[in-house]
């Protein structure tokens, strides 16, 4: 009986039994679909957040197209107009300074028109160094510029307007009798002395230069250079531009170089010139312009700067996220290019950029507010390669804009693709040139003035290679020896084919195999993308 009614109970419960089953099954199946919706809404918000990083990642807020394009205007304004300055300064000294001096040696050294500035005889020798220190003195009353003898050195001492220097050989005796070196020391011995206007004839120098010059009784030419060295002021006022006052010192030498003892003395001019400071109101009102844009350029490059370095870190682990989810999801891993998109190699380029800015930009400041006086010339060269390299590379980056045009993109994708290619056959070929460039320097150098010196042995072989002056090299050969005629006319066949019709067709099929790579890769992506939707 209990089991009836105990089988009967259960019975009876069947129905509930199910629908409660039924029920926890549901809950189950809906808890697993819930589990499911979340883990995929959660996946899909990471997702999304994902991608919305990446698409703020590569969004630019800033106008980057070169911001300091002001101060290197400006910079390059002062800069040329001080270089003209000098130029015409060193000119002006040349003309003033040296003895028999034309215009027709200030032209380009290449081609020349004219030979070297040289002396031949002692009296010709004489006549310059007198022409020389008389004229250094005399430069107040006959000169059109502002120069002036400088008899002070800017802290109250007394300075030497004009020292000559001599350099020779100790001793010096030849036998002409046996035709054979008697004795010689080549010990060599400096005398200065400091030259005024009442200096004595031939200076107080023991033994004279006409004695260190002569070969009579057997002596020897013992007599390296002759060294004139004067100290002058110098005013800078240009009323056309309105530009501040500037004062210089002038430090030149004349050097008179009879090192190779050949016969031939040559004659140089150098000048070393160094700002000092004009006590002047309107000198310092003047730059109180360019210091203003300075700072201002200075100021914009260091914060733009660190927000391009902290963009840079955050790409960083911006792709790290990215990799790892790419990984996740395909079991791959992202591809160079990816990489390097994400990483924003853009903002490298412009931080590098502000940094050669920012140092160019100081020392500007430091120019313009009298900070730096000794080594102005250099220190304006200095301040000319930052700002340009800074300048440079701000134009640079503003072509990675343009990667996001088709065409473009296409042509970045086939200097990208060609780069290392490129790289490994400019190394052959380098090896090649630089064969080519010895040999020519070797064998042609000492009949050929496109050959002279190695530094101009590889420019001219270089320009070759662009077709410039092609008949110049063929014929500029000053030798009547038949073997070098020859032997130039067969090395410069020789590297022009090699060079214009083998090394360049090879660059230019390198271009064309990656070009059709990317374009067919191109093409493939463009079908596919028409099948997908199309199905």
């Amino acid at each position: 009986m209990a089991t009836p009614a105990a089988d009967m109970s259960d019975n009876g419960d069947v129905p509930k039994t199910r629908a409660r089953v039924g029920f926890e099954m549901k809950t189950a199946d809906q808890n697993i679909e819930d589990h499911l919706q979340h883990n995929s809404a959660t996946k899909g918000r990471g997702e999304a957040e994902l991608l919305k990083k990446l698409d703020n990642h590569f969004k630019d807020p800033y106008t980057r197209i070169c911001r300091d394009r002001g101060i290197v205007s400006t910079f390059g304004t002062d800069r040329a107009q001080f270089a003209d300055f000098l130029e015409r300064n060193n000119v002006a000294m040349k003309h003033l300074l040296l003895k028999d001096w034309s215009p027709d040696y200030e032209t380009m050294p290449y081609p020349p028109s004219t030979g070297i500035y040289a002396i031949y005889t002692i009296d010709n020798l004489l006549e310059h160094i007198n022409y020389t220190v008389t004229n250094v003195y005399n430069i107040p009353t006959t000169s059109v510029g502002s120069f002036f003898i400088r008899r002070t050195n800017g802290t109250g001492g007394k300075e030497k307007p004009v020292t000559v220097c001599l350099n020779y050989f100790k001793t010096g005796i030849y036998n002409e009798a046996e035709e054979k070196i008697a004795t010689i020391d080549t010990t060599r011995k400096t005398d200065c002395r400091d030259i005024d206007k009442q200096s004595p004839p031939g200076y107080g120098f023991q033994p004279s230069i006409a004695d260190l010059m002569r070969s009579t009784d057997g002596k020897l030419v013992r007599l390296l250079s002759v060294n004139i060295e004067f100290k002058l002021s110098s005013i800078h006022l240009n009323a056309e531009t309105g530009k501040a006052v500037q004062c210089f010192g002038i430090h030149g030498t004349v050097f008179f170089d009879n090192r190779k003892i050949d016969g031939q003395i040559t004659v140089k001019l150098k000048t070393n010139v160094e700002e000092v400071k004009c006590n002047s109101d309107s000198a310092r009102n003047a730059k109180t312009q360019d210091i203003v844009i300075s700072a201002l350029a200075l100021l914009f490059c260091l914060l733009h700067g660190l927000f391009c370095l902290q963009g840079w870190i955050t790409s960083a682990i911006l792709f790290k996220k990215t990799r790892d989810y790419y990984n996740d999801l395909t079991g791959k891993r992202l591809s160079t290019r990816a990489c390097w998109e994400i990483f924003k190699l853009n903002d490298l380029i412009l931080f590098f950029s502000h940094c050669v800015t920012i140092v160019g930009s100081v020392i500007k400041i430091s120019i313009d507010h009298g900070l730096q006086t000794n080594y102005i010339i250099s220190m304006y060269d200095a301040t000319g390669i930052l700002l340009g390299i800074g300048c440079l590379f701000t134009w640079i980056s503003v072509l990675h804009y343009l990667a996001y045009d088709h065409v473009f993109g296409l042509l970045f994708s086939v200097m990208e693709r060609s780069a290392f290619v490129v790289i490994k056959y400019l190394t052959c070929v380098s090896i090649l040139f630089g064969g080519f460039v010895l040999c020519a320097w070797a064998v042609l150098g000492p009949y050929h003035i496109k050959f002279a010196s190695f530094t101009s042995t590889f420019q001219s072989l270089l320009a070759l290679v662009n077709g410039d002056e092609v008949y110049v090299t063929f014929t500029a050969v000053d030798s009547d020896k038949e073997i070098i005629r020859f032997f130039n006319g067969f090395f410069l066949v020789a590297f022009l084919a090699l060079f214009t019709l083998i090394t360049l067709n090879i660059f230019i099929a390198i271009f064309n195999t990656a070009y059709e790579h990317q374009h067919d890769n191109v093409s493939i992506q463009k079908l596919n993308s028409f099948i997908n939707l199309d199905l």
